[in-house]
């Protein structure tokens, strides 16, 4: 995926979040990152594992709740849940 493309995803997440009320940390802005950045609809367990190492003391239950407060907001979508794993997505169009 092309950089500007992320830069813009990820400045309409900022503006989201800003609207909502949504504290805009490091952490959020780098998990929003890792599913702007792929056409894949990662699980939460593949973005920690990405932002574990810029994070080393983000917990798998921050990642958890962080997506799930993106969802529930409408910042990202579920895009599918198999085997009780939830893959999410960043696109919205």
């Amino acid at each position: 995926m092309e950089e500007k493309q992320i830069e813009r995803r990820v400045s309409g997440f900022i503006e989201r979040s800003k609207e909502y009320g949504l504290k805009v940390t490091p952490q959020r802005i780098a998990i929003y990152r890792e599913l702007a950045s792929t056409d894949q609809h990662p699980s939460t367990e593949t973005i920690y594992k990405k932002i574990k190492d810029y994070y080393p003391n983000i917990s798998l239950t921050t990642v958890y709740r962080t997506l799930e407060t993106f969802e529930k907001l409408g910042l990202i979508s579920v895009v599918n849940v198999l085997y009780n794993a939830a893959r999410y997505d960043a696109n919205l169009e």
